[in-house]
């Protein structure tokens, strides 16, 4: 540096301002659509509610993601922030783990660009207590296990393909019982048929 003075950078933009009682827990950038994912906790007495927008700088307001509250109320006080936001290499899917407010285990999710749709990869009861989430390529999501310090791969088309064959199993839609000789005797048979669509 001339003279020995340390020359300081500056900041180039501020891209997001937060509002009082939030954090940002996390954040990711898209090089193919050109906007920042960031997961945020806001403090909403008595509880931090995890939440990830999207940044667009064209646009005047960031969109929310995903939020537990939103995505799954259930869950709401299960999760104390969502980290390790990551893109896969084709920007298509975003991976995230949701931390445990209740202990230190963790959940692996991920967001599906051309859906608009989040999936849980693990469930959030399991015994792992997971970190450093990076995608291998743009089917499989690695991540190390602090429990048995081993790291997992998972493939993410295979948890979409059994949620949509999960979905897609028939349902009863079509449901009819008879009763004999007559409901109101102290013994009655009940027979019933279902049919499936």
């Amino acid at each position: 540096m001339p003279g020995g003075v340390l020359q300081r950078f500056k900041r180039i933009d501020t891209l997001i301002t937060l509002h009082n009682h939030s954090r940002i827990t996390s954040f990711a950038y898209n090089t193919k659509e050109d906007f920042l994912a960031y997961s945020t906790s806001v403090y909403v007495s008595p509880n931090w509610i995890p939440r990830i927008y999207f940044h667009y700088r064209h646009l005047p307001s960031d969109s929310l993601m995903f939020s537990l509250t939103m995505d799954d109320p259930t869950r709401r006080s299960l999760a104390n922030g969502l980290v390790s936001l990551c893109w896969s290499p084709d920007n298509d899917r975003l991976g995230f783990l949701a931390a445990s407010s209740i202990n230190e285990v963790t959940s692996v999710h991920f967001y599906l660009s051309d859906s608009s749709r989040t999936y849980m990869a693990t469930q959030c009861d399991d015994p792992d207590v997971k970190y450093h989430l990076q995608w291998a390529n743009e089917d499989t999501l690695i991540y190390f296990d602090a429990n048995d310090g081993h790291l997992y791969g998972m493939n993410v088309s295979h948890v979409i393909d059994a949620i949509h064959e999960k979905k897609s199993e028939p349902i009863p839609v079509d449901f009819s019982t008879t009763s004999y000789p007559n409901p109101f005797n102290p013994t009655t048979a009940i027979g019933y048929q279902r049919s499936a669509m």
